[in-house]
């Protein structure tokens, strides 16, 4: 599996150079955004600290990993996200002011 990664990682560097130093970069931002939302998380819940702040910190960390190798399909993702979202709520009927 690490093989695979690796040679996946290796391809997409050789076609766009400047990803292999925003993957390690955007990894770390992820990854420190990630924990802290995990540890937000949990103090506002309550419980899991640890695995919480886990989970957030290697989430973080592969979105971000992903994002520096795939920067421009990450921002069309996001892109159609955000508009799919704003096409789902402009449909909805607002609740009554009673």
């Amino acid at each position: 599996m690490k093989n695979l990664l690796q040679r996946i990682v290796e391809r997409r560097v050789k076609v766009f150079p400047t990803g292999n130093i925003l993957k390690d970069s955007f990894m770390w931002v992820g990854a420190v955004f990630g924990g802290a939302y995990g540890f937000s998380d949990s103090m506002r819940a309550c419980d899991g600290i640890v695995w919480r702040t886990t989970l957030g910190m290697v989430g973080g960390g592969a979105a971000g990993f992903t994002t520096g190798l795939y920067p421009f399909h990450v921002l069309g993702l996001f892109f159609a996200g955000d508009v799919a979202y704003s096409v789902s709520t402009s449909f909805r009927k607002p609740p009554p002011l009673s």
